[in-house]
């Protein structure tokens, strides 16, 4: 690519020969396939370990977590439970700041 199909900054110049034209597909597969990390998750807590799901497992393993006084594993079950808490920050005109928590379930 030549510099004269490019701007003082750098961006293509409208009419150059690189311009994607009406109707023209330049990736007509898309992004190539495959399976999200989501998806590869979803189906390895679904699997079997000794003779347990994999999900059961965890969740058991979790709860062991929070009830020997681990707070990261007791706020994400509560979260999980009764819903994440929303924070709010408001300002006003006189540049104070307000910081309200509440509930991702409960409304204004």
């Amino acid at each position: 690519m030549s510099s004269e199909n490019r701007d003082s900054e750098g961006k293509f110049l409208s009419g150059n020969e690189y311009q994607i034209k009406k109707g023209e597909v330049r990736n007509p597969k898309g992004a190539p396939k495959g399976k999200r990390i989501t998806t590869l998750i979803e189906e390895a807590l679904e699997k079997e370990h000794g003779g347990r799901k994999v999900a059961e497992i965890l969740a058991e393993q979790i709860l062991k977590q929070a009830l020997s006084g681990n707070y990261q594993f007791v706020r994400e079950i509560l979260e999980r439970i009764e819903g994440k808490v929303a924070d709010r920050i408001t300002g006003d005109s006189d540049g104070g700041l307000t910081v309200i928590f509440k509930r991702a379930d409960e409304t204004d």
